[in-house]
């Protein structure tokens, strides 16, 4: 998905309000640019099709996403929350808001808005893998594995919710039930560099849950 990144930001695909080439080429452009990582000229790109139709979440959020490719997510909030209010039903808007939140250190509006996603829909994984790891930063493991146990149970082959789990096991001290998940995570991603080094350990250290991203 254009403007998705590595911090699960994931833009929210609306219509445009108008049928117009200029905004639809404007948004291929600004695509070109993103997948080149080429945030600044995307965000100026972006900034130019927001000026047509300004109530595009799509636009709204893909502003946002370059500005946390940039390292500024503080500027970001107003992108994200100007997209949240435009698609008030969509998860997506509400679980990259909290995002963002997390990113500047608001915890309890990140959570409030992961929950807020949830409300939405129930199933979305994203927004349980974000919740999870913002209870694993605020070093709430139970409730962590939980949500995460949780995910490995519908998905047996979502490698990155297998090497989180495995994390926590690391860190509770069960050496051998975090190895042997992170060697089922590089059955389904065998790029996993973090599960790899775990394994490549003689006596895997601890690891904390809270620097996992």
């Amino acid at each position: 998905r254009p403007f998705t990144d590595g911090a699960g930001v994931a833009v929210v695909h609306c219509a445009p309000n108008m049928d117009s080439n200029s905004f639809d080429t404007l948004l291929a452009e600004a695509d070109a640019h993103a997948r080149r990582g080429q945030w600044h000229e995307t965000y100026d790109v972006l900034s130019r099709a927001a000026g047509l139709d300004p109530d595009h979440a799509g636009t709204q959020t893909g502003l946002g996403a370059c500005l946390i490719q940039l390292g500024r997510p503080a500027d970001s909030l107003a992108y994200f929350q100007r997209a949240a209010v435009m698609v008030p039903d969509s998860p997506e808007a509400h679980n990259n808001l909290g995002v963002v939140w997390a990113l500047t250190d608001q915890l309890d509006a990140a959570e409030a808005a992961y929950r807020q996603a949830l409300d939405r829909d129930p199933d979305h994984a994203p927004a349980w893998k974000n919740l999870a790891l913002l209870y694993l930063r605020q070093e709430r493991l139970t409730d962590g594995v939980s949500i995460l146990a949780a995910l490995v149970k519908a998905d047996p082959t979502d490698a990155e919710s297998l090497s989180l789990l495995a994390t926590c096991y690391e860190e509770a001290g069960d050496l051998d039930s975090a190895r042997s998940l992170y060697a089922e995570a590089l059955k389904h991603q065998p790029q996993d560099t973090g599960a790899q080094a775990a394994l490549a350990r003689p006596c895997p250290g601890v690891l904390r849950a809270a620097e996992v991203k």
